[in-house]
């Protein structure tokens, strides 16, 4: 039997490893970033981007590249190490986890909608909403294989699944939050360093209460969700579904709406903060459940 504090803190060490790494090459992805931009038309938008953007990009790039190293020290080598299997109701899975999430994650924003808090733009940027289906699909994808598939798969060769559940999620929330403001550095400012200046910004959200525990608790719930569904059905099909919707509801309403104002901790700025969006993670919660018990998967023990 595998040692579970031995493993989380194996990971520990991986995401420390992670930080430090994107620190290192966030400065030159940016100015290399900014360089293309300036000489292909079609991707201006590289340029345009600041280099706090280019910070987060880099964690990512870093977490990736840290991967295999890590599997081999936790000895994984097959698919099946996870815990996951072949899935022959994956396009069903994926489709229902995707309009599931898209419809409660809407239904709470049209909530805003009717209540005030938010209203729509005008006129409406639709030209930005394809840019949110690629967002969804992307981050959804590589998200949950790294999540659900790769953390949680570790732990749950380790500790029971609520452990494994209540370790991955906080984690998925904890990563969340790493993330400096905008605006913060100057692109002609930026140097060699500057991801390494960046770094103490990056835990500022950590030091206000009211937006860490509006903020943590919709994420820590969405990650387990997220966790039941590839725990009951053994595979990320329907996680990823899930993911890809609540990502284009997000990302949809904040490019068709804006806050006009905030309650916190019940309603915050962004459309996943707040006390508030808990209701709908529930209703999601709910239909998942139905629909694993109607596939012939809810013999399961969920955590």
């Amino acid at each position: 039997m595998r040692d579970f504090q031995s493993d989380l803190s194996k990971i520990l060490l991986y995401f420390i490893a992670t930080i430090l790494l994107a620190a290192l090459i966030s400065p030159p992805l940016f100015w290399l970033g900014r360089a293309v931009g300036d000489v292909i038309p079609a991707a201006k938008i590289l340029a345009e981007m600041d280099f706090q953007r280019y910070f987060n990009r880099s964690f990512l790039i870093a977490a990736l590249s840290f991967l295999w190293p890590l599997s081999r020290w936790l000895s994984l080598r097959r698919i099946s190490d996870f815990g996951l299997q072949p899935n022959p109701l994956w396009k069903e899975d994926l489709a229902y986890g995707f309009a599931a999430a898209l419809t409660s994650v809407w239904g709470y924003g049209y909530i805003l909608l009717a209540t005030g808090f938010s209203k729509f733009k005008e006129p409406l940027p639709w030209h930005r909403i394809p840019s949110a289906f690629g967002t969804a699909a992307a981050v959804s994808v590589i998200e949950e294989i790294f999540f659900r598939g790769f953390l949680l798969g570790i732990l749950l060769r380790t500790t029971s699944r609520r452990n494994a559940l209540i370790a991955v999620s906080a984690i998925y929330s904890v990563v969340h939050f790493l993330k400096p403001p905008e605006g913060v550095l100057a692109a002609e400012s930026v140097h060699w360093l500057s991801g390494f200046t960046l770094l103490p910004m990056v835990f500022r959200q950590f030091a206000e209460p009211l937006l860490l525990l509006s903020g943590f608790g919709t994420l820590f719930v969405l990650g387990w969700i997220f966790g039941i569904a590839t725990i009951a059905t053994r595979s990320l099909w329907l996680a990823i579904g899930l993911h890809a919707g609540a990502i284009l509801a997000v990302r949809s309403f904040s490019i068709l709406t804006k806050r006009t104002h905030v309650m916190l901790p019940w309603v915050g700025e962004h459309l996943a903060t707040g006390l508030a969006p808990l209701l709908a993670l529930l209703f999601l919660l709910v239909v998942c459940y139905f629909y694993i018990k109607k596939t012939a998967r809810g013999s399961e023990e969920h955590g």
